[in-house]
């Protein structure tokens, strides 16, 4: 069922994607909107569950590894591959795409040799699983805006993670908590601290840690858009030059493109992935052409892979003693 949005609505969605943090007057003061239609947009659209604020965590900083597989599968085991990989506690997104394969499992993990125990624990299940499959493992990240969404530039053009090389040793009682974080975006100090058995206090003061350190850097809106009628596909690309200033002026590129929502960079069998979302197919082709006019010596092959179906999706591994499984 298709959700039709109101022209404001698809003006705020365009401006606040970036801005989870920040209060509805704060939000209304950013779009030039009135305080009341935001707050009654943003109800609507989180009780129709397609808006939900999300804090962003830079897990990278914290040892985390996040390697993607697309794979084929038999499709009389679809089903139930879906229901193994939905309930393992290292799987943080599963999603249906077309193509040569049928799934795109993203596992997280601290080593490449959990990684492999891992695959192989599946494997044994599913004999046939990751015959035909593409992986890399993912190195940064970054998210933008919906702009396809707004006639206005937002103020925030990205957040990124992956991009620091510091390491952050976390605490358990910071692992609690950002996992608390995760699983609801709205919980206040108070609940924390009640969770967590500390002072309010404490809490603030391991929030301005987690931020000074950069392990949370932002937070963010994000939107179920297939629900009101735009296609979502993933661009895989492979590069020939990796140099530092090829990189920013391609990821330049991606954050000021109107359909780009993010970019992701990997080391494995290709080399970035941007995900688009667009209401009109001839909008991929379009930009399929920009990309080898704009970069054609650098650009190896582009592959574009439509994604049908959101199974699930995590953003942060649960507390530390019960993460394996």
């Amino acid at each position: 069922m298709k959700l039709r949005l109101l022209k404001r609505e698809r003006e705020l969605l365009g401006q606040i994607g970036l801005y989870g943090d920040l209060s509805i007057p704060a939000l209304a003061k950013l779009t030039g909107q009135h305080v009341h239609n935001v707050r009654y947009s943003i109800e609507r659209l989180e009780e129709a569950k397609i808006l939900k604020r999300a804090w962003v965590v830079d897990i990278f900083k914290l040892g985390w590894q996040r390697t993607q597989i697309l794979f084929a599968c038999k499709k009389y085991e679809a089903e139930e591959i879906r229901d193994y990989f939905i309930n393992r506690v290292n799987v943080v997104h599963l999603a249906e795409i077309g193509g040569e394969y049928d799934y795109d499992l993203l596992l997280l993990t601290k080593t490449p040799r959990e990684t492999l125990d891992l695959m192989r624990e599946a494997n044994a299940k599913f004999p046939s699983l990751f015959a035909n499959k593409k992986i890399a493992v993912q190195t940064s990240v970054g998210y933008f805006n919906r702009k396809y969404l707004s006639t206005k530039s937002p103020p925030k053009l990205s957040i990124e993670v992956g991009t620091s090389h510091a390491q952050y040793e976390i605490s358990d009682m910071e692992q609690r908590l950002l996992s608390l974080l995760m699983e609801d975006s709205q919980i206040t100090n108070k609940e924390l601290a009640s969770e967590l058995g500390v002072s309010q206090p404490t809490i603030l003061s391991k929030l301005k840690k987690l931020k000074e350190e950069g392990v949370i850097v932002g937070s963010m809106f994000t939107a179920r858009f297939e629900i009101f009628g735009v296609h979502n596909y993933k661009v895989l690309i492979h590069l020939n030059n990796f140099q530092k200033g090829f990189r920013d002026r391609f990821f330049n590129f991606f954050s000021n493109s109107p359909h780009c929502t993010s970019y992701r960079e990997f080391v494995g069998e290709w080399d970035c992935e941007v995900s688009i979302e667009v209401e009109n197919y001839k909008d991929i082709i379009e930009l399929r052409k920009t990309l080898h006019k704009k970069f054609e010596n650098e650009i190896v092959k582009i592959e574009i892979i439509p994604r049908f179906k959101l199974y699930h999706f995590k953003a942060f591994p649960v507390y530390k003693d019960s993460y394996s499984k």
